[in-house]
């Protein structure tokens, strides 16, 4: 007689894992007259947000079935419900480790980042946008339909304004 072990995991881990980092990136320019504090609260988020993700690997590690319960936070909201399109995350084994990578080079890109980009001028808007990419990514990575999906994947795109470069062809 086998005994399948199933590990039960409150549904705003995986919440957590993408909603943090848009937080940090909300948190970022609030904090721009306090540079130290901006920073250091930049990647706290990414790592807080990578911590939650390793806590949806542990039980797909030992060989355990993953379910998320919960009754206050779903995994899934209604988004459009004239048409039944809802807003979810997926927490299968494919995912979760998806997610972690994702997280945790992301981390410590950040991480990394602390001392190589100190004293650079628009480190506001690097943390801000850094974090708000890690939460995009994660978006893509756990969503659990299409829309979403690519409401992720529009998230990520192109924020960088620059002017245009010459070039012999434009002339």
């Amino acid at each position: 007689m086998t005994n399948q072990l199933s590990a039960l995991l409150p549904s705003y881990y995986l919440w957590m894992v993408v909603l943090l980092p848009y937080a940090g990136a909300l948190i970022a320019p609030l904090l721009a007259k306090a540079p130290k504090a901006r920073n250091l609260l930049a990647v706290l988020f990414s790592f807080v947000a990578a911590l939650y993700a390793l806590l949806l690997l542990i039980p797909i590690l030992q060989g355990q079935s993953v379910s998320v319960y919960d009754s206050v936070i779903p995994s899934s909201l209604p988004w459009i419900p004239e048409i039944g399109v809802n807003v979810g995350l997926l927490h299968d084994p494919y995912t979760v480790i998806l997610a972690n990578v994702v997280a945790w080079v992301s981390f410590l890109i950040m991480f990394y980042s602390l001392e190589y980009m100190k004293g650079e001028e628009g480190l506001t808007r690097y943390w801000f946008f850094m974090n708000f990419f890690l939460g995009s990514m994660q978006l893509i990575v756990l969503s659990d339909n299409f829309l979403s999906l690519f409401v992720g994947w529009e998230l990520v795109g192109p924020w960088v304004r620059s002017k245009p470069t010459h070039h012999p062809m434009l002339e």
